[in-house]
């Protein structure tokens, strides 16, 4: 029998937000799939857009690999300020990558196309979707939190620093409201 020393999460205790993003990388990874195997069937047929399918190959692969690491990522480790950093600015660039190719496959295969390929471009802007969406929850969540972090501190009584004012400064503001 196989151990492992993996301290998988207990569901009840894990924030919505963390679940939010399994689903989600869930969701991404089927759809990346979806993607490459008819781009990939596209390609096989040698087809005259071949460059274009050939594009959302590599973006559907960078995709899958992606939402495969941070799907891992969400269930076994905390991540760091540089690991966070390093995940926006990658989700932000996958968001731009699958935006190219929606663009590039809507051109050419939504007016007249396979129903095949159409499809294709609709899971290529379902893609683009889910990564818009994640990107946008992410940078709205990442700067709602420092914020709140912020009027945390201010509400303890803190300043920048983190040390608390002495308390002569609130023993004079009370006398000079005295007599």
């Amino acid at each position: 029998m196989i151990t492992t020393k993996i301290k998988w999460p207990e569901w009840r205790y894990v924030p919505f937000s963390r679940i939010f993003y399994l689903g989600m990388n869930i969701l991404q990874s089927t759809a990346g799939i979806t993607v490459v195997s008819l781009c990939g069937s596209d390609v096989s047929e040698n087809s005259i857009q071949k460059g274009r399918s050939i594009f959302t190959i590599v973006v559907g692969i960078l995709s899958i690999i992606t939402a495969f690491s941070f799907a891992v990522e969400v269930l076994l480790t905390m991540p760091s300020r540089v690991w966070l950093l390093i995940v926006f600015v990658w989700q932000w660039l996958i968001v731009a990558l699958w935006a190219i190719s929606a663009g590039l496959l809507g051109g050419v295969y939504l007016p007249h196309g396979r129903a095949r390929m159409r499809t294709a471009t609709g899971f290529a802007y379902l893609n683009l979707v889910l990564w818009l969406l994640c990107s946008i929850v992410g940078t709205v969540t990442c700067c709602a939190s420092g914020r709140k972090k912020k009027q945390r501190n201010g509400a303890d009584g803190e300043v920048d620093g983190g040390l608390k004012p002495p308390a002569q400064v609130h023993v004079l503001a009370d006398r000079s409201t005295g007599p």
